[in-house]
């Protein structure tokens, strides 16, 4: 890699080098591993590298596991349509970052869910149920008015 730089460096010096990380899998374990080993690398290599970008897919992943969402579920190694998009959002945006052009908004930031549709655990003061307004069923009721109990003797329990 350092020899692909470095000839990129000598034949065109005003450019710059963008170098894609492997993105993550979940066929393998073994496989995915060494794509992190090999992400850790890069990023320690040319950490200090004006002329090379590195562009990180590590969004594809939750804890170093490949989110399924992502990858086609046939061989869980090639990206899915959804994870294609991530991927050219991360491109598009190191290219952006090298040529330096005004930040975009990324438009999948709405549709990632890295829970995987879980809602996860507390969002707010609402509970379980949302973000606790006015009208939401069970919600914030204010100080002294403890109604957990009420839920879990009527079986609405936080489960």
């Amino acid at each position: 890699m350092k020899e692909i730089v470095s000839l990129a460096g000598e034949l065109y010096p005003s450019s710059k080098v963008i170098i894609s990380t492997p993105t993550p899998r979940a066929d393998n374990e073994s496989f995915n591993m060494k794509g992190q080993l090999i992400s850790v690398l890069l990023k320690q290599e040319y950490f200090d590298t004006e002329e090379v970008y590195l562009c990180d897919h590590s969004n594809l992943a939750n804890k170093g596991r490949a989110v399924p969402r992502f990858l086609c579920e046939n061989d869980k190694y090639h990206l899915s349509d959804e994870g294609v998009n991530v991927f050219a959002a991360n491109i598009r945006d190191i290219v952006d970052e090298a040529l330096d052009l005004p930040k975009r908004r990324p438009f999948y930031n709405s549709n990632v869910n890295l829970n995987n549709g879980s809602r996860g655990g507390y969002r707010g003061r609402g509970g379980y149920r949302g973000r606790g307004g006015y009208r939401s069923r069970g919600g914030y009721r204010g100080r002294g008015h403890n109604n957990y109990n009420n839920y879990q003797s009527r079986g609405r329990g936080y489960g």
